[in-house]
């Protein structure tokens, strides 16, 4: 499956098989103007807080995990919220990102998908 990046594909799975999981939406990396609007426009009515979240197509692999190196930010406000995905999809050309490729001899390049999910207030 591997379309979106492994967190995203793995959300994708967890819905389809009717596990609880927050809305969410995906904004790949070639989106356009008016796919912001459109996201926009399906916010609405949401969550006043979101969890802007990086889904990266080489983040975990069996030789490598690359957790915490690319950018996710939790309780943002919509008003920030396209600020925090370009940040997201910057990440995954950063300077700890490429350091870590070259150490590990990952040559691959990084796909992003930004994963915007409604904010859970967590009980525990």
């Amino acid at each position: 499956m591997e379309q979106y990046g492994g967190k995203a594909d793995h959300l994708i799975r967890l819905k389809k098989a009717d596990f609880l999981v927050p809305d969410f939406w995906m904004v790949r990396s070639d989106y356009k103007a008016e796919d912001l609007r459109e996201l926009q426009n399906k916010l609405v009515g949401s969550s006043q807080t979101y969890a802007v979240r990086s889904s990266a197509s080489i983040e975990d692999t069996v030789s490598s995990s690359m957790a915490g190196l690319f950018d996710t930010f939790l309780n943002v406000p919509r008003e920030e919220l396209f600020e925090k995905i370009e940040a997201c999809f910057l990440s995954a050309g950063s300077k700890r990102v490429n350091d870590f490729k070259l150490a590990k001899g990952i040559t691959e390049p990084v796909k992003m998908t930004v994963i915007i999910q409604n904010m859970v207030e967590a009980e525990v």
